[in-house]
């Protein structure tokens, strides 16, 4: 009985686990990091340069969900080509310093 037991879990798990990879092939997942990101000013004191910072960060198509105020934004924004080092020198470039205040990676799939 016991013997009989194990052959029949083990093969259980082997369907289980053939079916997970029949689904893998048949789907295609791919693990996306998804980072939500905090940015502080010093020198956006304005609408127009708040309009600029914008134009700027929303320039890249990994980037998500763009909310500003005046000195701070939030976004999300894709991790595929771009890091947020490329985001902070590419505003202080254009003239604007920024600083991180949050920086929270998130998993997704899809």
């Amino acid at each position: 009985m016991k013997k009989q037991c194990i052959i029949y879990f083990a093969l259980l798990f082997c369907g289980l686990f053939a079916s997970l990879v029949n689904a893998q092939g048949t789907q295609s997942l791919r693990r996306v990091t998804v980072t939500s990101v905090t940015l502080r000013f010093d020198s956006v004191n304005t609408a127009s340069e708040a309009v600029s910072v914008r134009n700027l960060i929303t320039a890249h198509a990994e980037v998500n969900n763009f909310d500003i105020k005046l000195n701070k934004c939030n976004f999300t924004f894709t991790q595929q080509a771009f890091a947020i080092n490329d985001f902070l020198a590419e505003l202080e470039a254009a003239g604007y310093r920024a600083t991180v205040k949050d920086l929270q990676p998130q998993q997704t799939f899809s």
